[in-house]
């Protein structure tokens, strides 16, 4: 019998801070300030119907992960495993935002202070992958298209 700890697997569930988002983002910007990180989920510039963007702003962020999406892509997370969008146009697209679940990256930190209640987030565009570790529940608002750079 070994005495060696098996790693747990990763895995991922949909999420949105709002209403479900059935179609994927074209790119994501992201500011951040002691230990609040906004980022802008830029779906308007795809096409499609949803000509808004989604800003989200998460409190109590200790870790954040920027990444560009491709095939070279240095992230530890597959994309293999999320779960696709189920419109027809979408098929074959990963659906935008999830949380993960058994999270080595933020079993890895827990023994910091003010850690027991993060969450590690996945958001993903056709640009880039964004992964955030905070507390629940972050603030979420549609902004006009264009606006939420500005």
């Amino acid at each position: 019998m070994s005495d060696a700890v098996s790693p747990v697997k990763q895995t991922f569930s949909s999420w949105s801070p709002l209403e479900p988002v059935d179609q994927p983002c074209r790119r994501i910007s992201c500011t951040q300030l002691d230990y609040e990180i906004r980022v802008v989920m830029h779906f308007s510039e795809m096409k499609s119907d949803l000509q808004k963007d989604l800003e989200i702003t998460f409190l109590g962020a200790i870790g954040l992960k920027w990444m560009e999406e491709g095939p070279y892509s240095v992230s530890d997370t597959s994309t293999d495993i999320l779960e696709k969008c189920s419109q027809e146009c979408w098929r074959g697209w990963n659906r935008p935002m999830h949380v993960a679940k058994e999270s080595p990256w933020l079993a890895s930190v827990s023994v910091l202070p003010h850690t027991h209640s993060c969450l590690h987030y996945l958001l993903i565009s056709d640009e880039h992958i964004v992964e955030i570790l905070a507390e629940p529940s972050p603030g979420a608002h549609w902004v006009e298209s264009g606006r939420a750079d500005k």
